[in-house]
């Protein structure tokens, strides 16, 4: 694992690109929450994100807020 002067982090890579670059395998996120794919540049969140409902064995993504996509097993 590597952290940058700038801050960037990097899992199998020394010269990581962004915030958060994982090189060379499978990432996994454990929660419960959702995940949050973009932000704008005031720092704000988006309402752009995945959420996984294990209940119902399923998973959506939101734009805006709003259920664009909906994936059943």
């Amino acid at each position: 694992m590597r952290i940058t002067d700038d801050g960037n982090v990097g899992i199998g890579t020394t010269a990581p690109g962004a915030k958060l670059d994982v090189a060379g395998g499978d990432m996994a996120l454990q929660t419960t929450r959702k995940v949050i794919l973009d932000s704008n540049d005031s720092g704000d969140v988006s309402n752009t994100y995945l959420v996984h409902d294990s209940t119902n064995d399923r998973v959506s993504i939101y734009v805006d807020g709003i259920e664009m996509v909906r994936i059943n097993k």
